[in-house]
């Protein structure tokens, strides 16, 4: 089964600086994704990634969680938690 990239999608980053982090999908296009974890990367200011380097998880945020980054930061932490995979 190949989980598509959707908003509010939770990835975890497999290359660059980022790689190990938890991330949320703020939008995509047909080969890059902005990327926002409430912390090193805000709302404001979203990361381009391309997807390939994007590992999909089963998480999906609800859209008022990608509202502001303390709750995105706190939801994404919990995630983190819940799968052993520390930031």
């Amino acid at each position: 089964m190949i989980i598509e990239p959707e908003r509010g999608r939770v990835v975890l980053s497999k290359a660059g600086k980022d790689k190990g982090l938890f991330m949320a999908i703020l939008s995509c296009d047909e080969q890059y994704c902005f990327l926002a974890n409430g912390k090193l990367r805000l709302l404001d200011n979203p990361k381009k990634k391309k997807i390939r380097h994007l590992q999909m998880t089963k998480y999906i945020l609800p859209e008022e969680i990608l509202l502001s980054d303390r709750q995105l930061r706190k939801a994404i932490t919990a995630i983190s938690d819940k799968s052993g995979i520390n930031e």
